[in-house]
């Protein structure tokens, strides 16, 4: 061969090779982004607000385990504000309020504080104190109520400190659940392991439809969750009640669209507060306390970080004006918040009988502690027979903090009696 069809040949060689290796690496370039499918892409950006919920001395991180033990992961959380709000399944938290901690995605581990829970609906609220100049990674809560049986769905856990992730469909909805809960659970295929409870269920656009469910009547490996609608009434009108949590009264009532967004004031009480400060009905809520309103749960935080007596200020929206209004909470005194905040029960009179029925119980009360129970007929505080609310109001009005009382209760057909103290 020539020297001149050597070179040809060695040219030739080069420019097949060179095309190869443009090829091979034209393929590695694109193959992890054929790989990133949008189920891969939600699980990346909602896995760092997903924790682990464990008790204090048993960092799930440390020593694997099965939910619930020693050493384990006692359940997942969401955190669902930057300020370090995270909304976990109540079966998830250990027995009492005490010594709950929570182990991000970084491998960070805070002491939580039980905010609230709602046994009815099963959730509950924890918080965390945020971190100078790193804001907690955070969710996005979407909406069930246009949820189809078939569409994708995702659920993100942890276990033993190890996030999780499984996918499927939403089976169906509004399935009937054990007796006494409610009935809209969603039902999904995904498999939800051991410490998966109180983590998110997104669709595929990366919104949270839901909590997995995590009681113990949930067939093992079926995935159940709690509708976000349900747990959005749960935050704004239980979890993060200003007007129970730090006994204020604003004068008004918010309404909100589609998932909490789109903030108004629905109605105000005749000569208090808020008709004090000039706001109107229709007034679209853009910041309270200075920072900005996206949903209802933060006009609740900048309330709650007031108090009695103090100010906030709020700027709506009225027509095509913006307005600054300066609110001045007043501290809740009714009957119903009295009772609250002394016996921890919501009371309405009963609309047969006298006495008065439980409405609501404070889960960290001590009603609770001494087993009270929704629809509970209240007709007796120590000696005192009781007629309606007002009557209560009385018995327990001057009584000082620490006093033992001794309430007589109707449940059904049964009556029976027993010893709390006032708070």
């Amino acid at each position: 061969m020539s020297p001149a069809c050597r070179s040809r040949l060695a040219l030739s060689t080069l420019s097949v090779l060179g095309l190869a290796a443009g090829l091979l690496a034209q393929d590695e370039a694109e193959r992890p982004a054929a790989r990133v499918t949008q189920v891969v892409a939600v699980v990346k950006r909602t896995g760092p607000a997903v924790v682990s919920v464990y008790s204090d001395g048993a960092d799930p991180a440390a020593v694997p385990g099965g939910e619930g033990g020693k050493g384990a992961s006692l359940g997942s959380g969401l955190l669902i504000d930057a300020d370090g709000f995270i909304l976990t399944d109540t079966h998830v938290l250990p027995r009492g309020t005490e010594g709950i901690r929570v182990r991000l995605h970084d491998g960070g581990s805070f002491p939580a504080t039980l905010v609230n829970l709602d046994l009815d609906n099963d959730v509950a609220l924890l918080k965390i104190s945020p971190r100078p100049g790193a804001p907690f990674a955070t969710a996005r809560l979407g909406t069930s109520s246009d949820l189809m049986v078939g569409e994708t769905v995702i659920a993100i856990g942890t276990r033993s400190g190890e996030s999780t992730a499984s996918s499927g469909i939403v089976s169906s909805l509004g399935r009937g659940a054990a007796a006494g809960r409610g009935r809209d659970f969603i039902r999904i295929d995904a498999r939800i392991d051991a410490g998966n409870g109180g983590g998110p269920v997104l669709n595929i656009d990366g919104d949270v439809i839901g909590i997995m469910d995590a009681t113990p009547d949930r067939p093992a490996g079926m995935g159940r969750a709690i509708p976000v609608d349900r747990i959005l009434r749960s935050l704004t009108c239980q979890l993060l009640d200003p007007c129970l949590l730090g006994e204020v009264v604003t004068g008004f009532e918010l309404a909100s669209g589609r998932g909490g967004r789109d903030v108004t004031i629905a109605a105000l009480t005749p000569g208090g507060p808020a008709e004090r400060a000039g706001l109107q009905p229709g007034d679209r809520l853009l910041e309270a306390g200075g920072a900005p309103v996206n949903w209802e749960f933060e006009v609740n935080k900048a309330l709650l970080a007031s108090g009695p007596g103090q100010l906030v200020p709020l700027r709506v929206a009225r027509g095509d004006q913006c307005l600054d209004v300066p609110l001045v909470l007043e501290r809740g005194e009714s009957p119903v918040l009295q009772v609250w905040r002394r016996v921890g029960v919501r009371i309405v009179d009963h609309s047969r009988y006298k006495g008065v029925r439980v409405a609501r119980v404070d889960p960290t009360g001590p009603a609770a502690r001494l087993g009270l129970r929704e629809g509970d007929l209240i007709d007796g505080l120590d000696e005192r027979l009781l007629d309606g609310t007002e009557d209560l109001v009385r018995s327990v009005h001057d009584l000082p903090g620490g006093t033992a009382v001794t309430i007589h209760v109707w449940r059904g057909r049964e009556a029976w009696a027993g010893s709390l103290t006032l708070r």
